[in-house]
């Protein structure tokens, strides 16, 4: 990490279902300046939190959904110059793969505009 960059810890999941004959992911859709894109529920890790533990609460807080983690999936790390600064951020995002869903995704934060079930190829 270079100085003055920010670093940031980030943790999602990627929320499954076999629903009518087909698999489901079920992705968010946030309030956003710029173009507007499908992604899967994420967020920061508090501190003291597990990664684990924040993708959990982080996709209930955007899907409205509850489920369990089946798997830990590859983590995504990248960087990116913070609005209206010249510091940059290194963000790691460690994923999870969440099955056994319960709840309404119309029962999502604010920040979310939808949550939608997708086939794995619409969402691809």
């Amino acid at each position: 990490m270079s100085r003055g960059e920010v670093r940031q810890i980030c943790a999602g999941g990627a929320v499954v279902r076999h629903h009518a004959g087909r698999d489901e992911v079920c992705l968010i859709l946030r309030e956003r300046h710029g173009p507007r894109s499908w992604n899967l529920p994420k967020g920061h890790v508090e501190p003291g939190e597990e990664t684990a533990a924040a993708a959990l609460r982080e996709v209930r807080e955007e899907t409205g959904l509850t489920g369990r983690i089946l798997a830990p999936l590859r983590a995504i790390r990248y960087r990116f110059r913070l609005r209206g600064e010249a510091r940059t951020c290194a963000k790691t995002v460690s994923f999870f793969l969440i099955g056994s869903p319960t709840g309404d995704i119309n029962d999502h934060d604010a920040e979310v505009v939808e949550a939608r079930w997708m086939s794995f190829e619409e969402a691809a």
